[in-house]
């Protein structure tokens, strides 16, 4: 209250709260590795492991140098690259299992991007996915009248909407269920999070 400048200010409250609060980094660590994305979208999932991770690092800042003469050695942003890289490595360990071709292209990178590129590719990814759902599920549709699969019927019977004639030659080996192949399987990969069943 009766302090002159904001410097003041600032440093007695650095003092008195920021004191590296152990058990509070015990329960940020803890989150960070039970966090799993689960029946989460990307967004949200990376929002709550970004915000975690971003609070921990307030608490363990990495140093800058403090040498008379500044040193040229590249130490620093070394360890900032390890440091981004666990982080990276934590987000693709928790992902759902449809994005298992994804992480392990991405975990073969030399080196790993960062989280905020890895995010714009899994957000691609993530529409991809869902795109070939929605697709799926319309040659999924039987046609309980004749046993043919859901499109609209054109001249002499067949399925209009796709090429050529009759139903889709694409048959899963998984389900036995037709349009679509087993490495598209939303019942063998998981479904995407807003079609979760």
């Amino acid at each position: 209250m009766w302090m002159e400048n904001a410097l003041d200010i600032w440093n007695t409250l650095k003092k008195r709260y920021y004191q590296g609060d152990v058990f509070r980094i015990s329960d940020l660590q803890e989150e960070i590795y039970l966090l799993k994305q689960g029946d989460a979208n990307i967004t949200t999932y990376f929002t709550k492991l970004k915000g975690l991770i971003q609070e921990l690092d307030n608490f363990r800042l990495i140093p800058s140098c403090t040498c008379a003469v500044v040193c040229s050695c590249e130490l620093i942003p070394i360890i900032k690259s390890y440091r981004e890289g666990d982080y990276v490595i934590r987000f693709l360990k928790d992902l759902n299992e449809q994005y298992s071709t994804v992480r392990s292209n991405i975990m073969m990178m030399d080196p790993l991007p960062d989280l905020d590129k890895f995010f714009s590719i899994l957000i691609q990814q993530e529409r991809r996915l869902v795109l070939q759902f929605d697709d799926s599920r319309v040659f999924a549709q039987l046609d309980t009248n004749n046993g043919t699969y859901g499109r609209s019927r054109g001249r002499g019977g067949h399925t209009s909407g796709g090429r050529g004639r009759g139903r889709s030659t694409k048959m899963c080996t998984y389900c036995n269920i037709s349009g679509h192949m087993v490495d598209t399987c939303y019942k063998k990969h998981g479904y995407p999070p807003h079609l979760h069943r």
